[in-house]
């Protein structure tokens, strides 16, 4: 920045290298001098205009409450949370910025195509994939599922085991034009239970679509035909979709264009389909990467499971956005001994990681005993 060529900021960077090469253990020093954003701090309305009096109170009815003392007002009044106002700057979009997803995949492949992805495997061995044979490999499977008979917007429900297979054929479905549905694979598959029923009632609620998933569940998941008493079901498994000959026909994508399914937990009943269009999960990827600095030297560590929004949207698409190496590892792993989170981020020397509440918490208990 031109700012800093000024004569003024180099004299005060020599004094204060000079400064501190004055102390004993220093034997050699330099500075470097770098712009940072300060954030705004939320505003209040009540605060840039408080002549207006935004603060209101409203009623709010507490009959019929068994823990309200008949002593108190049967109405009670709560000021209502003023007005606020944050604005953290506009986001700068360079030129060149992919539009979908498939242009991210892409640009992995050619830009940083010896990056990719380690796969820590529940027994601990591992697993590198490239961007450049991860684009490749998910072409095998878009062909499998062509050959199916499938169409641009179809959904197709995912029940993955291993994050290898899970990651290729989420790639292969963005490349058909095909909604990636992620639904957790449950514990027993010859009873009804909550993943069960969330499976039951997804399937339903998307019209019955392929089920996709790997050779160790098929037979697993084809016990659902007599549970549910639905012969109409449909399951193809990885291993044969990627014994096609690669398709390089994508389906011809748009910002606009839907991209992924996610389900809400179904803890109320049945689950809802939040649909994702390209443009949301772009933008909302190039912000974060703007604003935390992110880039493709980093190293991100993750093991909540693909299926939630953090492990597939948050981290693995923005990783392959950045085109950085990206750690993958089961939730099983840090369940059983939550300190191997730690020891992981020594390992792969992660830059970038994360973790809901829950897991900080299970870590201070580790480290208390």
């Amino acid at each position: 920045m031109k700012k800093y060529n000024d004569e003024n900021y180099q004299q005060v960077i020599k004094e204060l290298e000079d400064t501190i090469k004055t102390l004993p253990f220093v034997e050699k020093a330099g500075v470097i001098l770098v712009e940072d954003e300060i954030p705004m701090a939320p505003l209040h309305v009540d605060d840039i205009l408080p002549e207006e009096n935004f603060s209101t109170y409203e009623e709010v009815s507490v009959k019929g409450r068994d823990s309200i003392p008949e002593s108190i007002n049967d109405v009670c009044q709560h000021q209502v949370r003023k007005p606020a106002v944050s604005y953290g700057g506009d986001l700068v979009i360079q030129p060149g910025q992919p539009a979908t997803l498939q242009e991210i995949l892409w640009n992995a492949a050619k830009q940083y195509g010896d990056h990719g992805i380690t796969y820590v495997y529940t027994d601990g061995s591992e697993g590198f994939q490239s961007y450049k044979d991860l684009l490749q490999e998910a072409e095998k499977v878009l062909a499998g599922l062509q050959k199916l008979g499938l169409k641009p917007g179809d959904p197709v429900i995912f029940q993955f085991k291993d994050n290898k297979k899970f990651v290729t054929s989420f790639w292969a479905c963005i490349l058909g034009g095909f909604l990636p549905t992620p639904v957790a694979v449950a514990p027993i598959y010859t009873e009804m239970n909550a993943v069960i029923n969330k499976l039951y009632n997804s399937w339903k609620l998307l019209s019955k679509p392929l089920i996709l998933t790997e050779l160790d569940l098929e037979e697993k998941l084809s016990m659902l035909e007599e549970l549910w008493n639905e012969p109409s079901l449909r399951i193809e498994t990885f291993q044969r979709l990627s014994e096609s000959p690669a398709n390089h026909d994508w389906f011809e994508a748009t910002d606009e264009s839907f991209v992924l399914n996610l389900l809400t937990s179904g803890s109320t009943g049945i689950p809802k389909c939040v649909q994702h269009r390209n443009k949301s999960i772009i933008w909302r990827t190039i912000a974060t990467s703007v604003k935390n600095k992110f880039n493709h030297e980093d190293i991100s560590l993750n093991w909540m499971p693909l299926d939630h929004v953090g492990g597939i949207v948050m981290f693995h698409v923005r990783d392959v956005y950045l085109g950085c190496n990206q750690i993958l590892g089961h939730i099983d792993h840090i369940i059983q001994k939550p300190l191997t989170w730690l020891d992981w981020i020594d390992r792969y020397r992660a830059t970038i990681t994360w973790a809901p509440n829950f897991a900080f918490s299970m870590l201070n208990d580790a480290i208390a005993e």
